[in-house]
């Protein structure tokens, strides 16, 4: 019986790149937050910036990995580990949204 490990991978590697689609209007909104006044010395703006902005590289370093350890490795479960690593980026950029939001007291802009 095939290993359903290689089936997790290509299952996570897909909804990960499916959220690529809404990475650009997450982008802009992160970048339009820096045109409050003092927003550029705001450390949640920046983690959240930086959140964003990295997620394509996350996601196409993830997937570049866990396809390498899927070929090389003999245990599997790292493989899937490694392909959720994106998962963390989204967190992290969901966290920091909401953290801004209530530094700035209900709103995004400070």
């Amino acid at each position: 019986m095939p290993s359903t490990k290689r089936e997790t991978v290509l299952a996570l590697n897909l909804i990960f790149g499916l959220t690529l689609v809404g990475w650009p209007f997450m982008a802009v909104f992160s970048l339009e937050l820096f045109e409050a006044r003092g927003a550029a010395y705001d450390n949640y703006l920046i983690l959240l910036l930086l959140c964003v902005w990295l997620y394509p590289m996350t996601y196409i370093g993830a997937m570049a990995w866990s396809r390498l350890a899927l070929n090389r490795s003999r245990t599997r479960h790292r493989a899937v580990r490694i392909a959720l690593l994106p998962g963390i980026n989204l967190i992290a950029a969901l966290t920091m949204t909401v953290a801004v939001w209530l530094h700035c007291g209900s709103e995004f802009a400070c």
